[in-house]
């Protein structure tokens, strides 16, 4: 068979760095093929996860209407940050058996004491962060799959180099011991 070198019939042009580079070739190719299912199946799990994660807090979150008892508008923001989504304050609120509670939850930026704000309440009652839209969980599983797929990638790639370039270097080194063997003959020989 065409390129078959593991009979007793070995080719003198034929290298063990050679077969090296097939043996290596070959098992990368095994290792980007397990990757190409890995990736995708990652990015599932993940968004598995967060979709989990998403209806659990629609399940236990509750939405009213508070009232801040403070102003936002002089929030502190670190001057290479982009325009924040919240900033922390304290907020009174009618929880929904009709009491009044107190706290401090997640308000948006720039508003006056007294303003009407959403308050999202946990399952003990407190303030808490706003749920996860379910369109999270796709972005959370894409990009997990897309970033694995990627650093494998980067990985496999990583690895030919570097055989390659060792490989080049073992057998650079070689030639050069040949040639150390050859050149003094035909120096002799055709001057």
């Amino acid at each position: 068979m065409l390129g078959d070198h593991r009979g007793a019939h070995r080719s003198a042009l034929h290298r063990t760095t050679d077969t090296v580079r097939s043996v290596v070739a070959r098992v990368l190719v095994a290792l980007a093929v397990i990757a190409a299912i890995a990736a995708p199946a990652i990015g599932v799990q993940v968004h598995d996860a967060v979709a989990e994660q998403v209806r659990h807090d629609a399940e236990t979150t509750t939405r009213v209407t508070g009232r801040l008892a403070e102003s936002t508008e002089a929030a502190w923001y670190p001057t290479d940050a982009a325009e924040p989504a919240d900033v922390y304050a304290r907020v009174t609120w009618t929880t929904p058996d009709g009491k009044q509670a107190e706290g401090v939850a997640p308000v948006e930026p720039g508003l006056a004491a007294g303003t009407e704000v959403p308050v999202w309440l946990g399952e003990d009652g407190e303030p808490r962060t706003e749920p996860l839209a379910g369109s999270t969980a796709v972005l959370c599983g894409v990009l997990a799959g897309v970033a694995v797929a990627g650093v494998l990638a980067g990985l496999l790639y990583l690895a030919w180099w570097t055989t390659d370039r060792v490989l080049l270097a073992v057998n650079a080194r070689r030639w050069e011991q040949e040639w150390a063997v050859v050149e003094p003959q035909w120096r002799r020989e055709y001057r």
